[in-house]
């Protein structure tokens, strides 16, 4: 018998999308201080412009890459679910978490990364991830607090034909 699962949804961060704006727009102007000229400028622009990129795809969820729920089970496995139906194996062993924050990484090639913060997740839930993440368990209230047959977040219904990446 397989362990029992958490399916939750992620929700758009506009703080972390801000917070990443202005991170590489100091950037690009620190950039275009040192190079200077036009040269200087452009470089300062498109690190900007990167910002932006990953402002879009990380934070606001946008994107059919962008990470748009997570699927969490007792024994340390775990999957991300792309905005295209892609089920993305974690790699809990490279994972980190603190207080404010959790860093997912995927395993397998191309590896991915994604930062998630306490407002992308319920509280609960960020909680839930953040065990998991440090010890990989999930406690017993998060399969059976919502009376969801131990799915809280979600039903698999969703994600069961999702194709796998990187197996």
């Amino acid at each position: 018998m397989s362990a029992p699962r958490l399916t939750t949804a992620l929700v758009a961060s506009p703080r972390l999308a801000a917070a990443l704006l202005a991170a590489h727009a100091a950037a690009g102007l620190a950039l275009a201080g040192v190079l200077g000229g036009p040269a200087g400028g452009l470089a300062g622009a498109l690190l900007a412009a990167l910002g932006a990129a990953s402002a879009w795809h990380r934070a606001l969820l946008k994107g059919g890459a962008a990470l748009r729920a997570l699927e969490l089970s007792g024994d340390g496995e775990g999957a991300g679910i792309t905005a295209r139906g892609v089920r993305v194996p974690l790699d809990r062993s490279r994972c980190g978490a603190g207080g404010g924050w959790v860093l997912l990484v995927s395993h397998g090639w191309p590896r991915r990364t994604w930062l998630l913060t306490p407002g992308m997740l319920g509280e609960r839930e960020f909680r839930w991830l953040r065990l998991w993440v440090r010890w990989g368990k999930l406690p017993a209230a998060a399969y059976s607090d919502r009376g969801t047959g131990g799915k809280p977040g979600g039903s698999d219904e969703l994600f069961a034909q999702a194709p796998v990446c990187g197996t």
